[in-house]
């Protein structure tokens, strides 16, 4: 059995190198020569272990950028990018663009790896940056 201070310090680490949280899938992407310019006004939420974006009904899991980090704060489950912050349960702004799952092998190419079943669930797919 691990201690809380163990524990405590596996999660400060996490967050430090960039892994996600224990059973959150975070993927990201590196950097692009262009980016879409599409804007994505929603819901942050968290559903299986996804990070994803609810807007009028309809749900997209985020690609992030290599810069953002998924960690545990006061707030909850909170992704930062520099000055950016964005907490689980309350509104996000993005920008970006849309992918669906027609373009299931591009999504797969730019991150690196399958994305899990849960996570597709929505097909569809936003390749997100910070939006002012």
């Amino acid at each position: 059995m691990r201690s809380a201070a163990a524990s405590v310090i596996t999660l400060l680490l996490a967050g430090c190198l960039g892994v996600p949280p224990p059973g959150i899938h975070f993927p990201t992407y590196g950097s692009m020569n262009a980016l879409p310019v599409g804007v994505l006004e929603g819901t942050l939420v968290e559903e299986d272990g996804c990070l994803l974006v609810e807007a009028g009904g309809s749900r997209w899991l985020v690609l992030w950028p290599g810069s953002a980090r998924a960690v545990e704060a006061d707030a909850g489950l909170v992704v930062r990018d520099g000055t950016n912050e964005a907490v689980v349960g309350e509104p996000i702004r993005l920008g970006g663009g849309e992918y669906g799952m027609d373009n299931y092998d591009f999504v797969v190419d730019l991150i690196g790896e399958e994305v899990p079943p849960a996570c597709r669930e929505s097909g569809q797919f936003w390749l997100g940056y910070p939006s002012d």
